[in-house]
């Protein structure tokens, strides 16, 4: 084990206390769940003290070791990137909003308009794409029929 380069960790230090304060508008809960049930009944500033105290120490020291950056620039990556890896692995997975994408709405309007059966999927030809992948313009479809 490498001894510590004291101002290679204070720049990691600095880095994940940047990110982790960025990350607040996030909704990035860091360890608050973690630290309620550890420690019941005490009040909201204890909770966000200590969690922006362990994430930020504990993470930049585990980013330090880790990626064992040799220069400041390194050395502050490895601060911003283990905050922002922890909010992608703790974030909530979310599922993509369909109701309002942009070819539902069109299959919806031409179900509506009687150009398709309800529930019917538009065939290629239907879609004005010929069988080479290119789009036909509507103007050019009614000439060509």
């Amino acid at each position: 084990m490498t001894p510590i380069d004291y101002g290679l960790y204070l720049t990691t230090l600095v880095g994940a206390a940047a990110m982790y304060v960025f990350s607040l508008h996030k909704g990035f809960n860091g360890c608050v769940p973690f630290l309620k049930r550890m420690f019941p009944g005490r009040s909201t500033v204890f909770y966000d003290r200590l969690d922006f105290l362990l994430v930020s120490f504990l993470g930049s020291f585990i980013g330090y070791r880790l990626l064992d950056p040799q220069h400041y620039p390194q050395a502050l990556t490895a601060g911003l990137c283990w905050v922002s890896a922890v909010n992608v692995v703790m974030k909530p997975a979310e599922t993509p909003n369909l109701a309002h994408s942009p070819v539902i709405d069109d299959l919806a309007r031409r179900e509506e308009n009687g150009e398709v059966a309800s529930g019917e999927m538009p065939s290629a030809s239907e879609d004005g794409v010929k069988s080479d992948g290119r789009r036909e313009l509507k103007s050019q479809r009614s000439t060509n029929a």
